[in-house]
C-alpha cells in the first residue's frame, strides 16, 4: 500500500486512511469513512510527520494506534521500494 504524496490534499488523504482501516484492519467501509473523516485539514507530508500521541489525539487511542503503526508499516515498505528501485537504476547504468 503506497503512502500519499507529500502534497496530497485532506481528501486525498481521507481516501487512503478509508482504504487502510477497510482493507488492513477489515473494518466496514461505512465505519472506515466515519474514522477517516477525522482528518480535516492535513496534507499527505503531515500524515508522515505526525507522532503517535498526535494519532491518539485525532481518532483516538485505539484507532489512533493502529493507524500510526499501520502508516510506519507502509513508510518502511515504501523506503525499502524505492531503495530497491535506486539499486536496480544504479546497475543498470553500471552495466550499460
Amino acid at each position: 500500500m503506497q503512502l500519499p504524496e507529500d502534497t496530497a490534499t485532506p481528501r486525498g488523504v481521507r481516501k487512503f486512511l478509508r482504504f487502510l482501516l477497510a482493507t488492513k484492519r477489515k473494518i466496514s467501509d461505512s465505519h472506515a469513512l466515519l474514522i477517516a473523516g477525522l482528518w480535516t485539514v492535513g496534507d499527505g507530508y503531515e500524515l508522515r510527520a505526525y507522532s503517535k500521541p498526535m494519532f491518539q489525539q485525532l481518532f483516538g487511542v485505539e484507532y489512533g494506534r493502529v493507524i500510526w503503526d499501520d502508516l510506519n508499516l507502509c513508510t518502511e515498505n515504501d523506503q525499502m521500494h524505492r531503495q530497491r528501485y535506486a539499486r536496480s537504476v544504479e546497475q543498470e547504468i553500471r552495466g550499460s
